[in-house]
């Protein structure tokens, strides 16, 4: 390595320089400025002070901008910069980017090498272990070397393009290191935002009076998917690899035809000058792996970055090719995961929250705390049954937990803490919100199924939560229209109920702070979109207590318009497949009500209802049982399972020797390992969509 001077030149100076001499300096200044970028980020060390390295980058700038023929997609300038995009384009993966079937306790570890001893025969394999990040997947391909293409998974088929942006982050090596580089050769990692730069990045958002981020996955998938790349390059990401794969495979390198396990794949990335975990492992035997995960466990919170567990592979490559794939993961590698973090926090409220449907909802407020990685400042308490089962009280100490780390519960109170000041909580007699009267109705079974209502159709929160249900994506789908924007519009007058959002004009939103001409056009287009929508969105839309988009589509299939449905009786609607009678109650109670019929009739001088016959003559899965399990991409689960009885199959909620296909998405559950034994057949979400295409 040549070493430079850390000087930066007089631009005068540089001006002077023939062709010839600035090409030289140019190439000795991209070789330095990359080796104390791997210095940096490959080995964690440092040869030169940030402002040295800063003054190398500054002088290599000002020559490319006197020589702008003489800059290469590998030098260090191009990494920030770049028009901002209008859109990002989609990008097919060479090869499938899978994700991982989750363990949640050791149990559940040995159970999945179970499964691959029975598969495989007789176990001739090592493991290889490494921290699970808790980032964005994404894939980086080089040409020759060179940094030509990154992509996010996606679905695992088709990612998007994010070149420009992923091109801006410095630990990435713009061109690979090392002699024997294949010709072609992808890298696959993580990005990820580390601790101290979100604490920054939110303090920022939170000065500029924006909304932060709740978790760092959230911060690193927004900052990548920013369409001006220096935006992306100010919040200072970092990629940490995991994969590295030659496309097409076979590549006629000797040397790199010797990685055979995955421990020499992260050999192969080391030298290639990309950053892995250096947590990395291999182990013989589970009893090791145990070993590995609590070290790594004791350790996670002194990391610079957040993980959510550890992943464990066979770590000879040719057997996991022969393990194959199931859904969408890989057979022969499984993510075991931290058990949800649990915390405690003093609760200072507790409010209640008034739904579309008028019902009252008990919040616990509390100082934020971080669980499981994300910030929390408020749980559910669901009803005055949970809040007297707990026990909570303002100002006691209870355990906060994310359930399935999605949802904070409190879990328990601990009473030996509670202060002499800690007062009861019970759900007011009248609403918060408009202070009407509430009144209780059964919505379930026992103590928890009942629910207090407010009975004002006109409450403010109502009125808002309403509007917020009849633009989302399941009902109108009116892109753009945030909760905020929802209630903004309320608030100004502007609408009270859904045929409003159809009056709304240009120069009525140009009146409201903040809306210039452009953000207006936008809104008023996006609602003047959707004015031509099928019954079953329709039926959701209206916001019935209880109807879901599945529960709606049953409704449109079976009484197939809006008149058959406003005339039906409680008994007809029972009549109809898994319509009961609280859901038969709460549809005939609806359509009676004077203000809904009037809601209605100014509704359908706005929009067209699509006809229904139409769209239910696709029988293509007739008499085919479904069963879903994990997280799909492209659909909700009650989205996915209308779609299977929409095109003439049933949805079950568990497996059995009767079900024909059980649907694979993100994090399976238990249902994958029944299938399994059962035999019965398992697709992933690609799949699905091939065979419900109409």
């Amino acid at each position: 390595m040549i070493h430079l001077k850390y000087e930066t030149r007089n631009f005068d100076t540089l001006k002077c320089m023939k062709e010839d001499q600035a090409k030289q300096r140019i190439e000795k200044l991209k070789q330095e400025i990359h080796y104390h970028r791997r210095l940096y980020f490959v080995e964690d060390r440092q040869e030169i002070s940030d402002s040295a390295l800063d003054s190398l980058k500054h002088e290599l700038v000002q020559l490319e901008k006197e020589y702008p023929d003489l800059i290469t997609h590998d030098s260090p300038s191009q990494r920030i910069g770049g028009e901002p995009l209008s859109a990002f384009k989609k990008v097919t993966h060479t090869e499938r980017m899978l994700s991982l079937n989750d363990a949640f306790s050791f149990d559940e570890v040995k159970e999945w090498e179970g499964r691959l001893i029975r598969l495989l025969g007789t176990k001739q394999w090592s493991y290889f272990v490494d921290v699970k990040f808790d980032g964005l997947a994404m894939s980086i391909m080089y040409e020759n070397g060179v940094f030509a293409r990154a992509a996010t998974r996606g679905d695992g088929i088709i990612g998007e393009d994010v070149t420009q942006n992923v091109r801006t982050i410095e630990s990435i090596p713009l061109k690979l290191e090392g002699k024997s580089i294949p010709r072609r050769v992808e890298v696959r990692g993580e990005v990820m935002m580390m601790k101290d730069e979100f604490e920054r990045v939110n303090k920022q958002l939170k000065k500029d009076n924006k909304e932060i981020y709740a978790n760092p996955r959230n911060l690193s998938a927004g900052s990548i998917r920013q369409l001006d790349p220096k935006i992306t390059a100010s919040r200072k990401l970092r990629f940490f690899g995991w994969d590295v794969e030659t496309s097409p495979w076979g590549v006629s390198d000797e040397t790199w035809q010797r990685h055979v396990s995955r421990s020499d794949q992260y050999e192969f990335l080391k030298s290639f000058g990309i950053p892995t975990s250096g947590h990395h492992a291999v182990c013989h035997t589970l009893d090791e792996v145990e070993k590995i995960y609590h070290k790594i466990e004791r350790i996670r919170e002194k990391l610079p970055y957040w993980i959510d567990g550890i992943v464990v592979k066979v770590n000879e490559i040719d057997v996991a090719q022969k393990a194959g794939i199931v859904g969408k993961a890989p057979r022969a590698a499984v993510a075991w995961k931290f058990p949800a973090e649990e915390v405690t926090t003093v609760v200072k409220d507790i409010q209640v929250q008034v739904g579309r449907t008028g019902v009252l909802t008990p919040v616990a407020l509390f100082e934020p705390v971080r669980v499981a990685g994300t910030t929390v400042s408020r749980a559910t308490l669901h009803n005055q049954a949970e809040i007297d089962r707990l026990g909570v009280r303002i100002g006691d100490t209870v355990i906060i937990r994310k359930a399935g780390d999605i949802i904070p519960e409190v879990v328990q109170v601990l009473p030996k803490l509670r202060p002499r000041s800690a007062r009861p909580f019970r759900i007011p007699s009248a609403c918060p919100i408009c202070h009407s009267r509430i009144e209780s109705k059964k919505i379930g079974k026992g103590e928890q199924g009942v629910g207090l209502y407010c009975t004002n159709k006109q409450c403010f929160a109502q009125q808002v939560n309403a509007l917020i249900h009849f633009v989302s994506r399941s009902a109108f789908d009116m892109r753009g229209l945030k909760d905020k924007l929802i209630e903004l519009f309320v608030q100004q007058g502007l609408i009270s109920e859904p045929a409003d959002l159809f009056d709304l004009t240009v120069d009525a939103l140009k009146i409201l702070k903040g809306f210039k001409n452009k953000k207006a056009r936008n809104i008023v287009d996006a609602i003047q979109s959707r004015t031509h929508i099928s019954l079953d969105r329709f039926i959701y839309a209206l916001g019935i207590p209880q109807v879901g988009a599945q529960t709606a589509r049953a409704l449109a299939n079976d009484l197939k318009s809006l008149n058959n449905l406003k005339s039906a009786t409680e008994d007809a609607l029972m009549a109809i497949e898994d319509i009961g009678p609280i859901v038969a109650k709460n549809v005939r109670e609806w359509f009676c009500d004077r203000l809904h019929q009037q809601i209605i009739t100014r509704l359908l001088s706005k929009i067209a209802i699509e006809s229904q016959t139409g769209k239910a003559q696709s029988k293509k899965l007739q008499g085919l049982i479904f069963v879903f399990t994990g997280e799909l991409s492209e659909y909700s689960r009650e989205e996915a399972e209308e779609l299977v009885r929409s095109l003439g199959g049933k949805a079950m909620s568990s497996v059995s020797k009767d079900t024909d296909y059980v649907v694979v998405g993100d994090g399976p559950g238990s249902k994958l390992t029944k299938a399994e034994q059962l035999g019965v057949k398992v697709v992933d979400e690609g799949e699905f969509v091939k065979m419900t295409r109409v």
